[in-house]
C-alpha cells in the first residue's frame, strides 16, 4: 500500500483507529509508517519513529505540504492544493499530450483544465498535424489561454479537505446546508 487517507469525526476517534489498525496489520507482518495528521494531540499519539519525517517535529504554526494520492495536502490549513506543470514541453500534438498525461487527478480538481485541453488535442489532431509539427496560431492562443489560467489556480487554489455543515434537529444529509 502506498498512501491511505482517512477522516473521523474526532481526534479520539482518529487515535483509536490508528492503534487498531496498526495492532491488526502488525499480525500480519506490516508495520504502518509516515503517520500524519493535521492535529497536534493525534501526532503525539503516535511513536515518533512512525511518524512522517515531516512531522516528527512539526511546527503547526507553519503551513506543511505533503503530497497524497497526487495532490498536495496543506497540512495545517487542512487544504488540498495542485500544480500543473506546462513550462518546457514544446507547442507540438507531443508536447500538449505530454502535459496532459502528466496530470493525475483523482478527485477532479483540474477538470476544466484537463478536459479544455483534450478537446483542443482532439482539434489539432483532426488536422492531421505530425507528432512534431508547431500547432497553428489560433490553437496556440488558446493552449497558452489555459495553460494560463491553469497557473494562476495552480498558484492561489485550494480547496478544502472538509465541507462543515449546520446540525439541525432530526436532519438528513440531503437536508444539510454548508457554512458560508
Amino acid at each position: 500500500m502506498d498512501d491511505c487517507l482517512k477522516s473521523v469525526e474526532s481526534e479520539e476517534s482518529v487515535i483509536h483507529l490508528s492503534g487498531e489498525l496498526s495492532q491488526l496489520l502488525k499480525r500480519g507482518g506490516f508495520w504502518l509508517t509516515k503517520w500524519l495528521s493535521n492535529k497536534r494531540k493525534v501526532v503525539e499519539s503516535v511513536p515518533e519513529s512512525d511518524r512522517g519525517a515531516s512531522v516528527r517535529d512539526l511546527d503547526f504554526d507553519h503551513t506543511l505540504t505533503e503530497r497524497a494520492l497526487g495532490v498536495q495536502w496543506h497540512v495545517t490549513p487542512d487544504t488540498f492544493g495542485f500544480k500543473i506543470a506546462t513550462k518546457d514541453k514544446p507547442l507540438t500534438i507531443r508536447g500538449i499530450l505530454s502535459v496532459i498525461s502528466s496530470i493525475y487527478n483523482p478527485l477532479g480538481f483540474v477538470a476544466l483544465f484537463h478536459l479544455s485541453a483534450k478537446t483542443l488535442l482532439q482539434n489539432i489532431c483532426r488536422k492531421q498535424l505530425g507528432w512534431d509539427d508547431f500547432i497553428p496560431e489560433e490553437d496556440l492562443l488558446y493552449w497558452k489561454l489555459i495553460t494560463s489560467k491553469a497557473s494562476d489556480h495552480s498558484k492561489n487554489g485550494t480547496v478544502c479537505r472538509r465541507t462543515l455543515y449546520k446540525a439541525g434537529q432530526n436532519d438528513t444529509p440531503r437536508d444539510r446546508t454548508p457554512y458560508q
